[in-house]
């Protein structure tokens, strides 16, 4: 079988348990459901966009974020080195964003660390 068509079966049931996992949940956990997959989107979303010209990734995919581990606002800013307001001037475009709701960006850290380090080997990058 083709790898291809096996890791796109494996997704479609892996999204169907996901479908019936999310019909059955209780209203109070649906909110943690979201962050975790908001989590997930992140991390694809990150790793897409670090894959080099040539399609082969350029770093090993890094390990499952946890809800938990997302950064504030002013803790992602700390570890990015710039302003609160830089963040907030960039609300929906940065690819390491998490969107918990219209008021409640989270960033991921591996994200923001894998970010940086592309702008550093291409400073010709927009910041």
């Amino acid at each position: 079988m083709d790898p291809l068509t096996g890791n796109l079966r494996d997704l479609s049931e892996a999204l169907g348990k996901l479908d019936r996992l999310i019909g059955e949940a209780a209203a109070d956990r649906i909110p943690a459901i979201v962050v975790a997959l908001s989590a997930r989107i992140a991390m694809a979303a990150a790793r897409a966009m670090d894959v080099r010209r040539d399609g082969e990734a350029a770093a090993p995919t890094p390990p499952a974020a946890k809800a938990d581990s997302l950064l504030s606002r002013k803790q992602a800013a700390d570890r990015r080195g710039v302003a609160v307001a830089w963040l907030k001037n960039r609300r929906g475009k940065l690819p390491f964003e998490v969107r918990m709701g219209p008021r409640t960006p989270r960033y991921d850290p591996q994200g923001i660390d894998r970010w940086i380090r592309r702008r550093q080997g291409n400073p010709s990058l927009p910041s």
